[in-house]
């Protein structure tokens, strides 16, 4: 199946129950402010994935095994106060935020690990938390 951003997708993109199955939709984050794609390539059809509104910060963003690969309008946005905790991201598993594009605000920690999580990301990182942390880990 072919993605928002002429990327391929596997058909478990579109099983029932993942977001995003098919390439017109979004992913938004639910009103505790977290955004779950953890399922195989769950959200790889995705058009754009956003974390974070005007009136609900980010908490988390959780992607897994191949989910959000080559998705290339994702927007995450963190609490903006200080000494508030910011947004934490996760690509968790092989392929994870594989060559995605990111923007991110008020970001606490970006974590990746898998093979070839992260590989290829453009992420960017505007106003980071104090004590702001990435760690990228391969296996």
């Amino acid at each position: 199946m072919w993605g928002a951003h002429y990327q391929l997708c596997s058909d478990v993109a579109a099983n029932s129950g993942n977001l995003c199955r098919h390439n017109t939709a979004n992913a938004r984050s639910n009103a505790d402010g977290n955004l779950f794609c953890l399922n195989p390539y769950e959200c790889c059809l995705c058009q754009q994935i956003q974390c974070g509104t005007l009136n609900t910060a980010c908490t988390s963003v959780k992607f897994g095994f191949y989910a959000a690969y080559r998705v290339s309008d994702i927007v995450i946005n963190g609490n903006v106060y200080a000494g508030q905790v910011g947004a934490k991201i996760s690509c968790q598993g092989p392929g994870s935020c594989l060559e995605s594009i990111m923007d991110t605000n008020n970001v606490d920690t970006i974590h990746c690990d898998g093979n070839r999580a992260c590989e290829g990301a453009t992420i960017v990182v505007n106003d980071p938390k104090d004590g702001f942390f990435i760690g990228v880990f391969r296996h």
